[in-house]
């Protein structure tokens, strides 16, 4: 008996372009993009936010400056007027030792950046700050502003005490819209065959590929995230290197991916050449957001997510991000649950296959004895106490070789090959 644990989420490195917003956790320091209207009264201190980062800004808050808030800020080029925004942060107050415990409000404005570099603050948000660190979330649509400007968000601070401190940290932005398209490519090892460069798609042989997506009722759901989506019966009847092996969902992160909190998402097919495209089975996947930088992570429901190290930026010219690539870079846990975040196929990689208990937010770990595993699921299906028992016809996440059969023993068993390397 052997215990498998393998992953695709945790660490996050420092210094990377995320989501519109350059450095939103502060990490970069002195090499930071934000700019500082008063700098003299602000500064990067360390962090004790939730979701990570080792650095948070500190802003000086007081009564005092009511003409001239502490601001820093930071542009966002691909926002236009009309366009909505939706903005996300961390923030407490901090006060000096010896100080009164105090509540503070951050303030959120709006930038106009003239052709010449100089901003203009207007339009404020208030949001009062509990002493403990608070996500805030704020949603509106930028206004009109002269032409050849460009349009920033900045932040500040009032209290009416001298030592008080606003840290802000794990600052999130989205512009919504619809353009940010995405070539993804992936092996999902259950069904991948070496020898042919493909996938069996024996499942849309069998006619076990539903037209409107199952993943909502299996993978993780969100808020304001698209689901049910459908496709098509000729979309499923195409043969060949294009032909329908599953659903898949796409999601796009940003700021700390760990957080399991997309911008958005989307469910999409995946071809057997391991293309993933758009439900009318030949377009890219397109998202509801303006093109951006995010992090882009692939869900299966019975393989192991992957997510990537590296931002993509997104726009309405489809890029190619590809998880068989053997040089793309993908997040791996530490500890017990170590190991690599996608199996190696001679000269390919390809999803942990085996994942047929946990669909939840974690999707982290296969695991063939003990509490937990993942072979359970399969006797269980099949009856529980006849073992040589199969079940046939059904679209199962205990079917991991995708064959359309649940089967625990004799060959092309669903527990054939779930023996991942060190």
């Amino acid at each position: 008996m052997r215990l498998l644990l393998y992953t695709c989420i945790i660490l996050l490195p420092t210094g990377l372009l995320r989501a519109q917003f350059v450095d939103p956790g502060f990490e970069q320091s002195g090499s930071s993009p934000w700019l500082r209207s008063h700098p003299e009264w602000m500064g990067e201190t360390p962090s004790d936010a939730p979701y990570g980062g080792s650095l948070c800004m500190a802003v000086r808050a007081t009564s005092q400056n009511f003409a001239t808030y502490p601001y820093f800020y930071q542009a966002l080029p691909a926002a236009q007027p009309g366009d909505v925004i939706r903005l996300r942060y961390t923030c407490r107050p901090g006060v000096d030792p010896g100080a009164p415990p105090a509540v503070a409000n951050s303030i959120v404005n709006y930038v106009v950046i003239n052709g010449l570099g100089v901003p203009s603050f207007t339009s404020e948000y208030q949001l009062s700050q509990p002493a403990e660190w608070t996500m805030q979330d704020l949603t509106f649509t930028v206004p009109s502003f002269p032409a050849g400007s460009t349009f920033g968000i900045g932040f500040g601070g009032y209290s009416g005490f001298e030592d008080l401190y606003l840290l802000f940290d794990n600052v999130h932005v989205t512009i919504s819209g619809t353009g940010a398209t995405l070539s993804a490519k992936a092996w999902l090892d259950g069904a991948y065959v070496q020898a042919q460069g493909l996938m069996r798609d024996d499942l849309r042989v069998a006619g076990l590929v539903p037209t409107t997506e199952m993943n909502t009722s299996i993978l993780p759901t969100w808020p304001q995230m698209p689901v049910g989506e459908t496709t098509t019966p000729a979309v499923l009847a195409v043969t060949g290197p294009n032909a329908i092996v599953d659903w898949v969902r796409i999601e796009l992160r940003s700021g700390r991916p760990e957080e399991h909190i997309p911008i958005t998402s989307r469910n999409a097919l995946i071809q057997r050449d391991g293309d993933i495209v758009d439900t009318d089975g030949v377009s890219p996947v397109t998202f509801a957001v303006k093109g951006g930088n995010y992090y882009v992570l692939i869900l299966h429901r019975n393989h192991l997510s992957v997510l990537g190290t590296d931002v993509v930026t997104l726009s309405s010219t489809p890029v190619t991000y590809d998880a068989r690539s053997p040089s793309a870079s993908f997040y791996t846990r530490t500890g017990p649950e170590s190991g690599p975040p996608r199996k190696t196929v001679g000269a390919t990689r390809t999803l942990w296959v085996g994942n047929t208990l946990d669909s939840g937010f974690f999707l982290r770990n296969i695991r063939y004895t003990g509490a937990g595993n993942d072979r359970d699921p399969l006797l269980y299906a099949v009856g529980g106490n006849t073992p040589t028992n199969t079940l046939s016809g059904q679209y199962r996440k205990e079917d991991v070789n995708m064959d359309g059969v649940v089967k625990y023993t004799g060959s092309n068993n669903d527990r054939y090959e779930q023996v991942p390397g060190p």
